[in-house]
């Protein structure tokens, strides 16, 4: 009977080991499973500072962020109208040429 308690509490110990290396661990398990573009700066901070528990917290917020969005080029193969008087590009539903100040001709 006591060899069985014995066995019990060591495999206890054992599952319990895991269970705090897991959790000292979770912010580099979030950046992994988010795919964040700076899983080493998180697995770095997390091993040296993660005892510190501001450094815990550091790698955390660093892998919950909000991924960067990506900027879609749009291209076009009808040019710009361009401004009347110096000729430069204008967006659409731009009013003024933001070179000269030009007011932007009526379109026809």
């Amino acid at each position: 009977m006591i060899a069985s308690a014995a066995a019990t509490s060591s495999g206890l110990g054992a599952f319990g080991f895991i269970i705090i290396i897991a959790l000292y661990f979770l912010p580099v398990i979030i950046a992994f499973s988010r795919k964040v573009t700076n899983v080493g700066s998180v697995l770095v901070i997390n091993l040296f500072l993660g005892w510190t528990v501001i450094g815990w917290v550091v790698a955390l917020a660093m892998a919950v962020k909000s991924k960067t969005p990506q900027v879609v080029v749009v291209t076009s193969s009808t040019p710009l109208p361009g401004c009347s008087k110096c000729g430069t590009a204008l967006i659409p539903g731009q009013q003024y040429c933001s070179n000269c100040g030009t007011a932007r001709s009526p379109v026809t």
